[in-house]
């Protein structure tokens, strides 16, 4: 069940830096800073301080000068996950899970500094993630895990009670009323987790934030070169809620984990002026290894190793 599960969790973070309108990618986002709403095309920017996070190379073409640019985009979402199944109507889980939250801050900034055929630069910004999930009523997956686990627990009743009668029949009280317990608890906690499936709530935050350090320079009046690290900070965060968790042996009505994980690539660029208005640009990324350690949790340690994670494991978030 704790593979269903985490594949359930799985797919919600994936939503959750799913790609939007504007967000060309799923994990390497491509609306970096605000500007690239005004126009997207930015590969070969050389005239604006956005080029930290488009086109390094062309940076040092700027006009000489300190430029500094922060910003903020407003993200309308909508992430609607939907289970429509015959099998699944006596169970109640049939149904629409959304998550609506409006991210309010999805910041980014930029500093270049250009002399001569020189510049450096810095800039901050989300590479990855999509902020904060909030389904009210879990989502279709969780719901199918928790029913998955409860069905389990069915299975153990029915061999417990059926191990019952047969030690009864053949006079053997003592292991008759064992195993008549196992089956009522077991029976018990399908209920338990069979109701847990409706009555849900799952809560996610997953970002990647990083900043960019380099230096940019033409080596000749029609070409220039440069160079970049790019350190990440990933964070991400899971809760889940339900009254009823305690019943199946939880303090309290939450569980949960938080982990983060930090790293470093690289960018290096190139720009070209082979001839007047003509500007050609590549730039190489890096992939950027970020393995997540898990570094507080909520809930009692069976539950959550029972149902989200083990807790002594890591896991890699990796951007490419």
């Amino acid at each position: 069940m704790k593979k269903l599960f985490s594949a359930a969790l799985a797919l919600v973070i994936a939503a959750s830096i799913a790609p939007s309108s504007f967000a060309g990618g799923v994990d390497n986002k491509t609306n970096l800073n605000a500007g690239y709403e005004r126009n997207p095309s930015r590969n070969t920017e050389c005239k604006r301080p956005e080029a930290v996070f488009y086109n390094i190379g062309g940076l040092s073409f700027m006009d000489d000068g300190l430029y500094a640019e922060v910003g903020d985009q407003l993200v309308f979402k909508k992430y609607t996950n939907k289970l429509d199944s015959p099998l699944m109507e006596p169970f109640g889980i049939n149904g629409s899970y959304d998550d609506k939250r409006l991210v309010y801050l999805y910041p980014n900034a930029e500093l270049v500094w250009k002399k001569g055929n020189t510049a450096l630069f810095f800039g901050f910004g989300v590479f990855g993630g999509g902020g904060n999930l909030d389904y009210k009523n879990g989502t279709a997956m969780t719901a199918l895990a928790f029913l998955d686990q409860a069905n389990t627990y069915k299975s153990k009743a029915v061999e417990a009670q059926a191990a019952a009668l047969k030690y009864k029949a053949a006079g053997d009280a003592t292991n008759a009323a064992k195993y008549a317990a196992a089956a009522k608890q077991a029976g018990d906690a399908a209920q338990v987790l069979s109701t847990i499936s409706r009555d849900h709530e799952l809560s996610v935050y997953s970002v990647q934030l990083g900043e960019i350090v380099g230096i940019s320079t033409q080596v000749t009046d029609w070409m220039s070169v440069a160079v970049a690290g790019r350190f990440m900070h990933g964070t991400q965060s899971i809760s889940l809620d339900s009254p009823l968790l305690p019943m199946i042996g939880n303090d309290g009505d939450e569980i949960g984990y938080k982990a983060d994980g930090y790293s470093i690539g690289g960018l290096f660029g190139f720009h070209f002026k082979p001839v007047d208005g003509l500007d050609l640009a590549v730039q190489y990324q890096s992939i950027t290894r970020l393995n997540y350690r898990y570094h507080s949790y909520t809930g009692t340690d069976s539950v959550i190793s029972g149902i989200i994670t083990n807790k002594k494991s890591n896991f890699a978030n990796d951007l490419p």
